[in-house]
């Protein structure tokens, strides 16, 4: 079975674990914790258990009468109040510094936790930060060795950096919106919640914790989240996806692998595959070239004598320091989408009848696809897959569509130039171009992996399909296949799917054709499964799903206006 069964030929071992269901113990425990102790496998497991036992009544009761306390800490959704509030806690800060000690004081917890006042690196990167901007606001107004040009980028990098961090915010639930008001966190808690390191190295906390608030929302039963494969993995592969012998619980389950364990091990082979070794180096580099620009452009004005030169260095490391966390931020989110579509590659291939292309890898071999319950566990994998890590993707999604509003704008901007509404010197010109073109090219990058994740719907579709006509066509010919001794399929993939078949039910003719009709039904509501998660899951922008051919007509009119643009100029 070489076509079906093709995998990769030196495999990356992944972690195994138990399913992390209690979400909010997990975002209270510590961050940096590499390893679960057998111990507390054993309370995870009688959590997880009890979660799948017991039904929370909860959402059937009304409440007209008082608000029912739910536990919504496994929602992923974007809300405005709290983006609006911290966005201005943090501008405030960005503006006033230590001083907004006078407008929060009867929130001295809240301070602490958003790192306004303590001795946690983050609260004294902050302060950096205003230092820079204080700094920068004397060069140019008491200095006057800073143009306006070079100010009205600073701060447009902290609106922008403090979008980032009230993004962060905006998906947190209430109840933990409060913790943050009322009592002060420890900085682990702070860090998992708001930095994203835990996020960018995959750390086995955060993989656990949101494979289980994807099976929340959904409403998976994942005591069925096993699978089977074809023919046995490589032992590379075993070793990675079977639990650890010693802290193994036994969950009632039918099937070999845990969905749970397949989704860590594609995570981690994708961490190790790309180090990210570059990102910060990237995003310094960036930076250094937006910072530079205007400085070089303006070396005449602003640079006379060796006090200038020296205090525009200063100001410039500080411009660098806020325009790199805005970068790194963009980087991350490109991973991040980068992540996803390998995570969906990776499940395409597992029900894939083809061979994988040379360049590309393919961890495990194809699932059994002969079986109905291995068909509803992939049905499973594939909705959590896409909704992994939804709450970060959402604070992506809001940070870009912030730039797209300002990318807009900027087109705008210059058509009205090229129109000769309005001058503009080329010092202004060559800088802002610059900064439009860097950001225009991460709002591209971005908007065609979106594209290229909402395609997998159509690819996942087609290869239901693909697999439902196998069945059909077994179904129809099944008197020629199982009946007639003498006749056997020609089609490499036929022939595949009818020796399984008599193998695992002993040529037992009416249970073969029970097992056909079964996984037909499976395939048809897998397909159900993947058109309602296409209609209400898919990656948007502005309420509108992303795709190539939304991407095509987007491009077109845009070349439309510019052409149009540059012909009222000629004419005029």
């Amino acid at each position: 079975m070489e076509e079906i069964n093709t995998q990769k030929q030196e495999d990356s071992p992944a972690p195994s674990g138990s399913l992390i269901v209690n979400i909010e113990k997990m975002q209270r425990d510590s961050v940096t914790e590499d390893k679960i102790q057998p111990e507390e496998d054993i309370e995870l497991q009688a959590l997880f258990n009890k979660l799948n036992s017991t039904i929370d009544e909860t959402p059937f009761h009304e409440t007209k009468c008082q608000k029912q306390k739910q536990d919504l800490s496994y929602k992923a959704e974007f809300i405005m109040t709290h983006f609006i509030k911290f966005y201005i806690y943090q501008l405030m800060f960005y503006i006033f510094g230590p001083l907004i000690f006078f407008f929060l004081l009867n929130k001295p917890a809240l301070m602490f936790n958003l790192g306004f006042w303590s001795w946690r690196q983050d609260v004294v990167f902050q302060y950096i930060q205003w230092i820079g901007h204080i700094f920068c606001l004397l060069m140019y107004f008491y200095f006057q060795s800073l143009s306006s040009l070079e100010i009205g980028l600073l701060w447009f990098s902290l609106l922008t950096r403090s979008i980032i961090v009230a993004a962060k915010f905006s998906t947190l639930n209430e109840e933990r919106v409060e913790l943050y008001e009322r009592n002060r966190l420890s900085k682990k808690t702070i860090y998992f919640d708001v930095v994203l390191f835990d996020w960018s190295i995959q750390s086995k906390k955060i993989k656990y914790l949101e494979i289980a608030k994807a099976a929340k929302r959904h409403d998976f039963d994942t005591q069925f989240f096993y699978f089977d494969f074809l023919v046995e993995p490589m032992k590379e592969t075993q070793k990675a996806l079977l639990d650890d012998q010693e802290t193994l619980l036994n969950l009632p389950h039918d099937g070999t692998y845990s969905g749970i364990n397949l989704i860590s091990y594609f995570i981690d082979s994708y961490q190790q595959l790309n180090t990210r070794k570059n990102q910060l180096s990237l995003a310094l580099l960036i930076s250094f070239i937006v910072v530079i620009t205007p400085k070089a452009l303006a070396y005449e004005r602003y640079l006379q004598n060796p006090v200038e030169i020296f205090l525009n260095i200063v100001c410039g490391i500080f411009q660098i320091i806020q325009f790199n966390c805005i970068f790194l931020y963009l980087l991350i989110s490109l991973e991040d989408m980068k992540r996803k579509i390998f995570l969906l590659d990776q499940v395409y291939y597992l029900i894939s009848t083809k061979r994988v292309r040379c360049k590309e890898f393919k961890l495990t071999p194809t699932i059994d696809i002969n079986c109905p319950r291995t068909i509803e566990a992939w049905s499973m994998l594939r909705s959590i897959t896409f909704d992994y890590g939804a709450s970060y993707h959402i604070r992506n999604q809001i940070y870009h569509t912030i730039l797209i509003l300002c990318c807009v704008a900027s087109l705008v901007f210059a058509f009205q130039i090229i129109l000769d509404y309005f001058q503009l010197d080329y010092y202004y010109l060559i800088t802002l171009g610059i900064v439009f073109l860097i950001f225009l090219i991460f709002i591209s990058l971005y908007l065609l992996s979106a594209a290229t994740i909402n395609q997998f719907f159509e690819d996942f579709k087609t290869q239901i399909e693909n697999l439902k006509f196998i069945c059909q066509d077994v179904r129809r010919m099944r008197k020629q296949y199982f009946e007639d001794n003498n006749s056997e399929p020609q089609n490499f993939v036929h022939k595949s799917f009818v020796n399984h078949l008599k193998a695992q039910h002993n040529n037992n003719n009416l249970i073969i054709y029970q097992r056909i009709d079964n996984l037909i039904d499976s395939l048809d509501n897998a397909q159900r499964h993947i058109e309602y998660d296409s209609r209400n899951y898919p990656l948007k922008l502005y309420g509108i799903k992303i795709t190539y051919e939304i991407l095509q007509n987007l491009v077109v009119g845009l070349f439309t206006v510019i052409s149009f643009v540059v012909q009222q100029r000629f004419s005029s």
